[in-house]
């Protein structure tokens, strides 16, 4: 559990998923297989799951597009990361 711990203190597992990649150790995962599917998303990727929800979407608002995205991401971004990007490229 320290190594989780210290992952999170790290920045390698977002604090919002800390209790799904608590699950999985408990259950028998390794702390860097819980790192790798929990890393921060970069963003450049996040911005091509932001477009790809917009487009696919077009004319939902932006509570219904965060919804979407967000379920996407899978806790790899923060809800105000991804609402600064989505807000960015509604505007362009």
């Amino acid at each position: 559990m320290e190594k989780l711990f210290a992952s999170v203190a790290k920045g390698r597992v977002p604090k919002n998923s800390l209790h799904d990649a608590l699950v999985m150790v408990i259950e028998g995962r390794a702390v860097k297989d819980v790192e790798d599917k929990f890393a921060p998303m970069e963003e450049d990727e996040l911005k091509k799951v932001i477009a790809d929800a917009t487009k696919s979407n077009p004319g939902k608002n932006e509570s219904v597009l965060m919804g979407i995205i967000m379920g996407r991401v899978g806790g790899r971004a923060t809800g105000s990361e991804v609402m600064r990007l989505l807000r960015k490229m509604l505007k362009n």
